[in-house]
């Protein structure tokens, strides 16, 4: 394989690398969302439960006021997941990440077994196809620089190419 369709070929590694850690750190902030909506929720619920249980008799304004907040603060904490669902989003984030993972690992199988003789081009147009059905959902700015950070403190790859620079 000549030096140019390595560089690319470590180029596209370089960038799958990052979307599938970017993807991962996404999944993360989701999963933190979706606890943060549902334990309050389940917290609240239970001491509205509990006090309204052992409550029953008595007609304390304080203990009525606390049972109608409670019940406000369940119902919108229940309609944002519901509305915005976070686990889905987190499981959306976790496959996307894992497919990258996958193409990650075919290029890098490629890279290491694979030779001009034995169908370089074809496998790295196959990958680049499987690619290309990514089903992709934006990950957020800050997730995408970190990966994109972390990925390139590991010195793993070369400079990011800048094909406009050609063009000059």
């Amino acid at each position: 394989m000549n030096s140019q369709k390595k560089k690319v070929v470590l180029d596209w590694m370089r960038k799958i690398h990052i979307l599938e850690h970017a993807h991962r750190l996404e999944s993360i902030k989701w999963k933190k969302w979706n606890n943060k909506l549902g334990v309050p929720s389940l917290i609240v619920a239970t001491l509205i439960g509990v006090i309204g249980g052992l409550c029953e008799f008595n007609n304390s304004t304080f203990i009525n006021v606390f049972i109608a907040s409670g019940a406000i603060i369940v119902a919108i904490l229940s309609g944002l997941q519901t509305f915005l669902k976070p686990s889905e989003i987190a499981e959306k984030h976790m496959n996307t990440s894992n497919t990258f993972e996958q193409l990650r690992h075919s290029i890098e199988y490629v890279l290491e077994f694979i030779t001009e003789a034995d169908g370089f081009d074809e496998e790295i147009e196959n990958i680049k196809k499987q690619w290309e059905r990514v089903d992709q959902i934006n990950v957020s700015q800050d997730n995408f620089d970190t990966a994109k950070s972390w990925i390139k403190n590991m010195n793993k790859y070369p400079e990011e190419l800048s094909f406009l620079e050609n063009l000059k």
